[in-house]
């Protein structure tokens, strides 16, 4: 009887640990605070560094940056990692068009990825197009949720 018990209470604490892996849910993102910020800022930021540097320790130091053509301090690209095996990454050192930013998240829920990206990313010209694409009719930003087997990742464009 009680090594049914004690096989039964493992089982279920094994179970409960992988749905714990697979069920990442990211900080709420207090979005009119760090509009704020972006508003008052004086140099170049995004909700996503803002929402990272505000919820997650940063875990190690800049990595692979690399600059704009011309300038000695305006980054275009880089990666940040933050606690939890979260990271954020600039990637904007095309000539023509937009940028992009990639957010990196332990797995998570489709559901909780959309919610996140409504909350962080909101705009009234934006719709769900699909599942995991949140984008505008013509210009604007665009928002992929991608689902690998550890991690949630949200690519963002903004641009035409």
């Amino acid at each position: 009887m009680k090594t049914g018990i004690l096989i039964l209470f493992l089982c279920l604490l094994h179970s409960s640990s992988a749905v714990a892996q697979s069920s990442f849910v990211p900080e709420d993102p207090d979005t009119s605070v760090l509009r704020q910020f972006v508003r008052s800022a004086t140099e170049r930021t995004s909700l996503a560094v803002l929402y990272f540097e505000k919820h997650y320790p940063l875990a190690s130091k800049l990595d692979s940056v690399k600059y704009l053509e011309g300038s000695e301090n305006e980054m275009c690209f880089f990666i940040k990692k933050y606690a939890l095996g979260t990271a954020y990454k600039l990637d904007a050192c095309a000539e023509e068009g937009g940028g992009g930013e990639v957010l990196y998240f332990p797995k998570m829920k489709t559901q909780e990825a959309r919610k996140f990206v409504e909350k962080l990313f909101f705009d009234p010209e934006n719709t769900w197009q699909n599942e995991l694409n949140y984008a505008p009719g013509g210009a604007g930003c665009y928002y992929e949720i991608i689902q690998t087997k550890t991690q949630t990742i949200i690519d963002t464009y903004c641009g035409c």
